[in-house]
């Protein structure tokens, strides 16, 4: 059987002539797709097979597929006109081309019945162009740099404007303020609730849910990049910063900055994923059990991928505020918009994005209202407060559930006074406490659900000084220490209601505000 060889490292398994089977997607998903030359005319097929076969060596497999998809769209114009089917496209005039967009744009797509997308449309020109270009390059007659240029003249003055169309729309799918709040809630709910080692609900899939949701509204990772990610990309480092290395067919290698927090919530995906991999035989991250072990992904069939366990988890908890349709893309959209709107450095926006062009990072300034953050304390606590709850020490019922701290309060009796819970520290071994911070950030605290009155009565007093703050910046600190407290009282309101495993002490990452 014939090959021909393409990008990534995968080849064409050429059947016949005219029956083609194309890999689909590189990385964990091996579904093939049938390019069936016989759905051409007969006297363009050697020309088009010409053409696929360098645009299989040079062109990303997306980039060949939507070739693919164009030619079958030209030539359907062709017949429904009443034109020659014809490879000499230096022939076609500029009116011709105009002709076929006219023609595109009352078309309607095979799924749905519903309109051809503007971006489709347009893009049938660039691949239109990526097509003559292999042409040219393969020597075929018929086709030069004159067709070429008739198409982006074209498509500059028939899509003229519709890049802002298509920018605005991008923008619309980033979360507000209060829908990323939201989400928040939702994730760190879920993500209590999976801490539960009585839970059979495949919890490989569902911890895979909330923690790809963290990396694409937290740290802006690409869906394509989310999809490559293995075990071995997790990079920690014994001073603290820790790194993530990302990577994508078609984007450069980089390494991210990650906080404290997303490395325990990483590493604990590791742990729980541990059996399913090694069934599998993969070093993925992002594995599950779902209708049996797979490797999950964001653009897989929805029926098993990432994108519909995010979707399943908004309508679980009856989240009305999120769009029904949210997808993983609308992650970045959400941390570059906001990231834009808190830090308006265009440069530093783009690092931190790793966009090539600044171009790119325009797109994240364009809607600026959605980002009006509430300004009455309530809003401003409950908001900070749910993003803590992943931050803080989980409580306690009685200190029966932590042997480890019970030995340091047999050494430390007086350790237990404290009017929050009880202290981690072994004064007896340790010395005496030094650290500069409220027992609410310390991590040695052990919250206890019977002291909810004193976390209660700490949060109304800070808000009470926050009212009355006589400048923003004590304003801040105040919100931020009852934002502490709220997030504590969450925590032992949500214990009350059913017990949950521990959680390591660390920090959530969010750009401020």
């Amino acid at each position: 059987m014939k090959r021909i060889p393409c990008q990534g490292g995968q080849f064409v398994e050429v059947l016949e002539d005219n029956q083609w089977l194309v890999p689909m997607g590189v990385g964990p998903f091996t579904r093939r797709y049938k390019v069936d030359l016989t759905r051409l005319p007969v006297d363009v097929r050697d020309w088009w097979r010409t053409v696929f076969t360098e645009a299989f060596r040079m062109d990303s497999l997306a980039q060949v597929r939507g070739i693919w998809h164009t030619a079958l769209w030209f030539y359907r114009f062709h017949k429904a006109t009443s034109r020659v089917p014809t490879v000499r496209w230096d022939e076609w005039q500029r009116v011709d081309w105009g002709a076929y967009a006219h023609w595109l744009n009352e078309q309607q797509g095979i799924r749905g019945r519903r309109p051809l997308s503007l971006d489709y449309r347009r893009g049938q020109f660039g691949w239109l162009a990526a097509a003559a270009q292999h042409a040219i390059d393969v020597g075929l007659l018929g086709t030069s740099d004159v067709t070429i240029s008739r198409l982006k003249s074209v498509s500059s003055r028939v899509f003229r404007g519709t890049q802002d169309v298509s920018n605005q729309r991008l923008v619309q799918r980033a979360l507000s303020h209060e829908q990323w709040d939201e989400l928040d809630r939702i994730l760190s709910e879920e993500w209590f609730a999976l801490q539960d080692p009585g839970r059979t609900l495949d919890p490989p899939f569902r911890l895979s849910v909330v923690v790809a949701a963290w990396l694409t509204f937290h740290h802006g990772v690409r869906s394509a990049e989310i999809n490559r990610l293995t075990v071995d990309d997790i990079l920690p480092d014994a001073d603290g910063r820790h790194h993530l290395r990302v990577h994508a067919p078609n984007k450069a290698e980089d390494l991210i900055p990650i906080d404290a927090m997303t490395l325990h919530m990483l590493e604990v995906l590791v742990d729980v994923g541990a059996e399913c991999r090694a069934d599998l035989g993969t070093r993925h991250l992002f594995v599950g059990r779902r209708r049996g072990p797979r490797i999950l992904g964001t653009t897989a069939n929805p029926a098993q991928s990432l994108t519909w366990g995010l979707r399943d988890l908004i309508q679980r908890y009856e989240a009305v505020e999120l769009p029904s349709t949210i997808t993983f893309p609308d992650g970045r959209l959400t941390f570059g918009t906001h990231l834009a709107y808190d830090i308006g450095n265009r440069e530093k926006v783009r690092q931190i994005m790793r966009h090539e062009n600044a171009s790119t990072t325009e797109r994240f300034y364009r809607a600026p209202d959605k980002l009006r953050v509430a300004k009455d304390i309530s809003s401003a606590i409950r908001s900070e407060a749910v993003r803590l709850t992943m931050a803080c020490q989980q409580p306690v019922m009685s200190v029966e559930e932590r042997p480890d701290h019970q030995e340091v309060l047999a050494r430390n009796p007086e350790n237990a006074q404290l009017e929050y819970g009880s202290c981690g520290l072994d004064v007896q071994r340790q010395g005496t406490c030094r650290m500069a911070v409220h027992c609410f950030e310390c991590p040695l605290l052990v919250p206890w659900v019977s002291k909810r009155h004193n976390f209660v009565y700490e949060r109304d007093v800070y808000e009470k000084k926050a009212a009355e703050a006589a400048n923003d910046r004590d304003r801040e600190n105040y919100l931020r220490h009852a934002a502490l407290a709220e997030a504590h009282i969450l925590l032992i309101d949500r214990r009350k209601e059913g017990p949950s495993g521990p959680i390591a002490p660390t920090r959530s990452r969010r750009p401020r505000r």
